[in-house]
């Protein structure tokens, strides 16, 4: 994937002209429909690129990304995905020792270096190079285009790897984005199997047998991708259809209270079950009130319980 990233980026930025080329153009990369109502005088509510494009680091009221909220906010939601998330915590125990975990952390690490070049950049270089779809200002010209009335935004990606990459390295690239897809969802599914076989059902059945272990985990898996399915409208209509966003709208709304029950459950030797328990209940009772208005389903709360839970102290 890395490879495949790399070498988009390169052709990409060969089709933009270079770096000082993509920052030249992207301010004035906006789709014909804008340009006709710039003419006229109007100034579109969309469909313009932000001033602030190339700066992290904005103002502390920007609207969009204040530089409190983006060191103090991904701070929280670092913690919680590197230390508490299932996904990450299971490759850490599947370590052969200490030092490989530890070093596998550092190298991932590093790794979180590559989106910026590997998805950000291709992302602006796909706004350059199509305009007209990517940047689409109206709500009636991005449902000709890619049938939300929001943005189509989601097609940046895969409409660079379509029209950048010759025929054999995008059939490559396009079969490197499933595999990755597909590891990536069944490490969720091994996830959510985990904790609702071991954290829950064998709670409830003491003397569950390992075959009846075994039955129910691949129950519950059965049991999550049905309900992935069915939540796809969902996801469709929060957000204005832009997946990424939804993503950072769920996490961003778990992160905080789960890394509050970790540090505190790393820092108080005196944390001891009862007051991590405290603290589950509350992000419980919390989570729904928070998230109700995002249209997130009722059980993700429940599922943040059941991580938290296995968190241990110290001391």
């Amino acid at each position: 994937m890395i490879i495949g990233a790399v070498i988009l980026l390169i052709l990409g930025m060969v089709q933009v002209g270079g770096w000082e080329a993509l920052t030249y153009k992207y301010h004035r990369a906006v789709s014909q429909s804008t340009m006709s109502l710039l003419l006229n005088g109007t100034r579109p509510s969309c469909g313009l690129p932000p001033k602030n494009a190339w700066n992290m680091l904005r103002q502390p009221l920007d609207e969009e990304m204040p530089w409190a909220g983006f060191i103090f906010g991904q701070t929280t939601s670092s913690l919680w995905y590197w230390c508490a998330d299932q996904m990450m915590v299971q490759r850490l125990l599947a370590a052969k020792s200490l030092s490989h975990a530890q070093g596998g952390c550092l190298f991932c690490g590093y790794l979180k270096v590559v989106p910026f070049f590997a998805m950000v950049i291709p992302g602006m270089i796909a706004r350059v190079l199509y305009p007209d779809e990517i940047a689409c200002s109206t709500p009636e010209d991005c449902m000709r285009i890619c049938e939300s009335a929001h943005s189509c935004s989601n097609l940046a990606y895969p409409k660079l790897v379509l029209g950048v990459m010759p025929s054999g390295l995008r059939g490559f690239m396009i079969a490197v984005m499933l595999s990755a897809t597909m590891s990536d969802l069944s490490s969720t599914f091994n996830s959510a199997s985990t904790i609702f076989t071991m954290d829950l059902y064998k709670h409830i059945r003491k003397r569950a047998t390992l075959r009846e272990l075994m039955i129910v985990g691949r129950t519950s898996v059965v049991v999550v991708v049905a309900v992935g399915v069915g939540l796809i409208p969902v996801i469709q209509m929060a957000q204005g259809n832009q997946i990424y966003t939804y993503i950072q709208a769920i996490t961003n709304n778990f992160s905080p209270p789960i890394a509050a029950v970790y540090l505190v459950a790393l820092l108080w030797s005196r944390a001891n079950e009862q007051v991590r328990l405290s603290l589950v209940c509350l992000l419980h009772v919390a989570l729904p009130r928070q998230t109700v208005n995002r249209h997130v389903c009722i059980l993700c709360p429940r599922y943040a319980v059941f991580i938290s839970y296995r968190i241990p102290s110290v001391g």
